[in-house]
């Protein structure tokens, strides 16, 4: 009995010591006095790296998704050679095609000829300029180093989740916003999870020595595979979402057409309300931090159904008013295909060439005028 009693006391000694340990080591090497941690934010757009399959049409493409320690689509870089930040939303990040063939991809490469800056992509599944106005409180800080002095901002589907809005740009935590169906920001334009557990489980993760390491080795030896399949060959939507419009692509004469004698209900004219001031709000921050936006709006596999043809026009008329740079996708690009696109938003590889072709010209004009190249 005194045998066990002394085994039991000599375990129990080292197993404190063991723990405290672990714990002091991991609280002097960890993040958890870093004024730059990631603390509560999410994790779902960072530190990844996914072995993806995916067949579009009669293509498939084997490719390797990355998202770096900083949240990028990109690898690891340093912050202070960023200028040029893209922002968008699954439109802009398009994870399901190789990163040389999105559109990011494709205008680095066009860039590259012509000895321009690169652009860095920070664009976020789901994100609206909501999530874009949250990233320059709780995300954009937190990399230190980084000062882009361009910000292009991709935007136009994703608007149409807010319809009222309420909030001053200097104070984070009065913004609110009511959608038709839920109440709440959605996590991934909040940046933050929905519920406590997570965002415990989030500062841990995002703090510990010992996870940060243990991520490392599973993202160089064990990384995720996902294989995706998409239909091309015919029309197969996969998002809950009302299209009034057969499928064939309109251009934007056909659009303002269609459009013309458009008379707006008391929702969307709450809608453009809220959207006028979101984008108030984002120049000023893109402004304080000296950069330069340039706003692309965007079109849908139908060209532009009535929400995105207002939200198009808006953001057209807030750009003209305030002198800001702004690319008119959607009156530029004349034709699209079915193929282009693999659902109502998303394009195929052939959809984001033809789109950052449209863009190229347009932006290489205004970067070089930024950077005083002319």
């Amino acid at each position: 009995m005194r045998k066990y009693r002394y085994f039991l006391k000599v375990f129990s000694i080292n197993l404190f010591i063991f723990i405290f340990s672990i714990i002091f080591i991991d609280l002097l090497f960890g993040n958890w006095f870093n004024k730059y941690s990631w603390n509560y934010l999410l994790r779902s757009h960072k530190d990844k790296k996914i072995e993806y399959t995916v067949k579009l049409g009669t293509q498939t493409f084997e490719f390797e998704y990355v998202r770096n320690k900083y949240g990028f689509r990109e690898k690891n870089f340093d912050p202070k050679d960023v200028e040029i930040v893209f922002l968008g939303g699954s439109t802009g990040n398009e994870r399901f095609l190789p990163y040389e063939l999105t559109i990011v991809g494709r205008l680095n490469s066009y860039f590259k000829k012509q000895n321009l800056p690169k652009i860095y992509n920070a664009s976020v599944d789901g994100h609206s300029s909501v999530g874009f106005i949250n990233s320059f409180y709780k995300w954009f800080p937190i990399i230190k180093g980084l000062k882009p002095k361009i910000y292009i901002i991709y935007l136009g589907i994703n608007e149409r989740y807010y319809l009222d809005f309420e909030g001053r740009a200097n104070n984070p935590n009065d913004i609110f916003f009511k959608k038709k169906v839920k109440s709440y920001i959605p996590d991934f334009d909040l940046l933050i999870a929905d519920n406590k557990k997570k965002q415990i489980s989030n500062y841990i993760k995002n703090n510990s020595f010992f996870f940060q390491k243990g991520k490392i080795v599973q993202l160089k030896y064990f990384p995720e595979k996902v294989s995706n399949s998409f239909d091309t060959s015919r029309f197969n939507p996969k998002y809950n979402f009302v299209v009034d419009e057969n499928v064939n692509f309109l251009n934007n004469l056909k659009v303002q057409e269609k459009f013309k004698n458009i008379v707006l209900s008391d929702i969307e004219t709450l809608y453009l309300k809220s959207l006028n001031k979101r984008l108030e709000i984002l120049t000023s921050l893109i402004k304080k931090n000296n950069g330069i936006p340039i706003y692309i709006n965007q079109v849908l596999i139908s060209g532009q159904n009535r929400t995105l043809y207002i939200t198009n026009k808006t953001i057209q008329e807030y750009c003209e008013k305030n002198n800001l740079e702004f690319i008119n996708l959607a009156s530029k690009i004349k034709d699209m295909k079915i193929n282009d696109f693999y659902d109502e938003f998303h394009t195929t590889d052939t959809g984001s060439q033809k789109i950052s072709n449209e863009i190229k010209q347009d932006l290489e004009k205004i970067i070089m005028k930024v950077f005083n190249k002319i």
